[in-house]
């Protein structure tokens, strides 16, 4: 009896109570499920849509990196950084030196004050030379640190192989910049213009704030979007379309014309702007401004800046909603947590419960042998 309940122990029971294979590989199967990847998205620019490695970052959140990490490495980059934040060479006319004349009716005194202004004039000359130096090094290095380090290699590719590279894009690392602009919304090569130009206009139209985006991450995705239509069609495609506005018509100066054509484009961007914005938090805004022109009153911005100051100003349509949802499932992963621990626990008290039994049964038999 004794010896053949010893060897049911050994059995799937045995190992249960044991530290072994089944009761082990089960609290490392929960502990890993339970743990999630931290991974930060890398800070590279790539063609949207190319298998696993997509844009995880927008255009101007890896451009805002290049300008930092070249201010804090390069020797005296601040003329780089503000070339590259403002996609123009930084112009250094102005710092120039200008070469003083004295003025003294005493010859000998006027020769001396020349000297020494001659002197400083030269000193000064040699500095603005080398900072003008050091910028076009700095540009030339900033060309290399993009496209080395902050393009993937199917962008490295689609830049080689733009017609421009040889005469425009290589050592230039603005011209560089405006075309990974572009290149990045270009899921193909060799596209048929037309359909870049509907996808560009497409974008725009359809882009939409996520639930959970904040502003300025959703800010900073339309103005990139802004920019790729802005290349494509310019900002005079609505001059037609403003000609035909009572807002023209009405209008008898020239100049004052001239001004809504010129300032179309901005204010249909910053229309844009709202209304593709997340209405179950800015609908009441949206409204606000549709009532209010109704009202013979126009309060719609005229730039995405003023439309964004708007947007952040307004106090958010369900805000308590918002945070109750978010307390919501925070209380729901608690009590899942809660939940898994005390089946971990349920389940370590079992185990503990089986082997006592088996002890004692153990025990018995012995008593009778």
């Amino acid at each position: 009896m004794g010896r053949d309940y010893t060897r049911g122990g050994r059995g799937r029971d045995g190992r249960g109570f044991g530290r072994g294979r089944g009761f082990g590989r089960s609290r490392g199967r929960n502990n890993w499920s339970t743990t999630t990847s931290s991974k930060q998205p890398e800070m590279k620019f790539y063609p949207h849509g190319i298998g696993r490695d997509r844009q995880a970052v927008t255009y101007d959140t890896v451009k805002d990196h290049i300008v930092q990490q070249i201010q804090k490495n390069y020797k005296n980059g601040q003329d780089a950084a503000v070339s590259i934040r403002d996609l123009a060479v930084k112009d250094l006319t102005p710092h120039a030196p200008t070469r003083g004349a004295a003025v003294d009716t005493d010859a000998t005194e006027n020769a001396k004050q020349q000297a020494g202004m001659d002197i400083l004039y030269q000193a000064e000359l040699e500095r603005y030379l080398d900072r003008k130096d050091q910028l076009e090094q700095n540009l030339t290095r900033a060309y290399a640190l993009i496209y080395s380090t902050y393009c993937n290699k199917t962008m490295q590719n689609r830049i080689e192989e733009h017609p421009e590279f040889e005469t425009k894009i290589r050592d230039d690392p603005i011209e560089l910049l405006n075309k990974i602009k572009v290149l990045m919304h270009d899921p193909i090569r060799a596209k048929y213009p037309f359909a870049s130009l509907t996808e560009a206009i497409s974008r725009i139209l359809n882009l939409k704030q996520s639930e959970n985006e904040g502003l300025l991450d959703y800010v900073k995705r339309f103005k990139e979007s802004r920019d790729i239509m802005k290349s494509h069609v310019g900002t005079d495609i609505l001059d037609r379309f403003v000609k035909n506005t009572i807002e023209y018509r009405d209008e008898a100066d020239a100049t004052k014309q001239q001004e809504l054509k010129d300032g179309a484009f901005d204010r249909w961007m910053a229309y844009l702007l709202i209304r593709n914005s997340d209405q179950a938090k800015y609908g009441s805004l949206s409204n606000g401004l549709v009532s209010q022109f109704s009202m013979q009153n126009n309060q719609y911005p005229k730039t995405c800046t003023t439309a964004t100051d708007i947007l952040s100003n307004h106090r958010l349509d369900n805000k308590g909603n918002y945070n109750k949802k978010k307390w919501s499932k925070s209380k729901k992963d608690e009590d899942k947590n809660t939940s898994t621990k005390t089946t971990s626990e349920t389940t370590e008290t079992s185990f503990a419960h089986r082997a006592a039994k088996i002890r004692h049964a153990i025990a018995a038999d012995r008593k009778v042998i």
